[in-house]
């Protein structure tokens, strides 16, 4: 049986593809194309709207129960731009991915421009692909009407890219890479060329955009025991295995440098990764958050480069999200082709938490901290307590 895609650039290949607009206040009552329409009360206003991101933002493998493996992107499937509701703005477009380039034409009574494909890539890390990406964003919403809105979601790549090895004497990237932690990214050169994409972003007028944390990539292994759809396996962990063994060379696998094993150094070593680079994301947003209109981001050297000194157009906003690091993912948010990438199910609710924002409770446990990074990487410690995790809109209930 043929599971590992054939041999692509570092970059693109399959094991590793894992891996603001304040407007009118509108109301809600559309019957939308997902479980939890309709469609909440949020302040928005996008007239156009475009995605950067990895295999997540381009629906890679976004399949249900049932369906055949396409083992490629389902662009329209994927939670940011993706849309199949037809002529009926607020219909359910039958595929169970209710994105929010739909919650917007819902909430909105009208269409909007979104990029067709969208600037996201399979494969894409933070390292080699967000600059160029973002770059490819702007480019399209500076044509298009205001108000824009873009989405970022990436980082899952920088982890899931690394070697199945822990230490090996060099890496393809050099010093950008570390030799020691699997040849993932190191977090200097990941928050480099974040900077480095957002700087091309806020030069974009009236555009929202909206930085989201990567999702919780070390609570894979908490779901080793789901059965693949795949004939002749019978677990996750015997895929990922599998995938693991056949790599050639720098190939990892399905994120092979966490779930060759899943040994217990391997969920805290990828957790403690993600977790730097959650706070990157977290502290660099917010950097540029507060860069008011006119002014320059901040000049720095970081990674060995010297980056920042853009000038942030009127009307941008920069919000940031952690809703996708705390939200607990289920066995049933990941695809039963490769149990890595989002199902429709998870795609569905990846564009929920990040529209609406995330309650803590029953209905959507979160991952609370945890000093042990074993424990915070299996999300042992459970919050339940309401805490709210806002998404990219705030609400328009007072």
């Amino acid at each position: 049986m043929r599971i590992i895609a054939e041999k692509r650039s570092r970059s693109r290949r399959l094991a590793a593809a894992a891996g603001s607009l304040l407007g009118a206040v509108l109301a809600a009552g559309c019957a939308g194309g997902g479980a939890d329409s309709p469609v909440p009360r949020v302040q928005a206003d996008v007239a156009a709207m475009d995605a950067v991101g990895d295999s997540i933002s381009k629906g890679f493998n976004s399949t249900s129960e049932g369906e055949a493996c396409p083992d490629s992107d389902l662009e329209r499937r994927n939670w940011s731009t993706g849309v199949t509701h037809g002529a009926d703005l607020c219909g359910a477009g039958g595929e169970g991915v209710f994105s929010h380039a739909e919650r917007l034409e819902c909430l909105q009574g009208r269409p909007i421009v979104r990029a067709e494909p969208n600037a996201a890539l399979s494969g894409a890390r933070m390292l080699t692909e967000f600059a160029g990406l973002s770059r490819a964003a702007a480019g399209f919403l500076a044509g298009q009407p205001q108000p824009r809105y873009v989405t970022v979601l990436l980082g899952h790549n920088d982890v899931c890219a690394g070697t199945v090895e822990r230490q090996r004497a060099s890496c393809p990237n050099g010093a950008d890479e570390d030799p020691r932690n699997h040849c993932r990214t190191t977090p200097a050169a990941f928050e480099r060329e974040l900077r480095k994409g957002l700087d091309a972003l806020i030069g974009v007028p009236a555009l929202r955009i909206g930085v989201a944390a990567l999702v919780r990539v070390s609570l894979l292994c908490a779901h080793a025991g789901k059965a693949p759809c795949r004939p002749g396996v019978g677990s996750c962990q015997e895929l990922w295995a599998t995938a693991a063994a056949r790599g050639l060379g720098d190939e990892p696998g399905i994120c092979g440098s966490l779930t060759a094993d899943c040994s217990e150094t391997r969920v805290a070593s990828a957790y403690e990764t993600a977790a730097a680079y959650r706070d990157v994301l977290a502290r660099v947003a917010g950097e540029y958050a507060a860069v008011p209109a006119g002014g320059a981001s901040p000049l720095l050297r970081v990674g060995g480069e010297a980056v920042g000194g853009a000038t942030r157009a009127p009307g941008v906003e920069v919000v940031f999200s952690d809703a996708p690091w705390r939200a607990r993912f289920d066995a049933e948010d990941l695809s039963c082709c490769d149990c890595f990438h989002p199902s429709v199910a998870g795609q569905d609710r990846l564009a929920r938490v990040l529209f609406e924002g995330l309650a803590c409770g029953d209905r959507d446990p979160c991952c609370a901290d945890a000093a042990d990074p074993l424990l915070a990487g299996r999300c042992a410690a459970e919050d339940r307590s309401g805490t709210f995790h806002a998404g990219f809109f705030p609400s328009a209930d007072p």
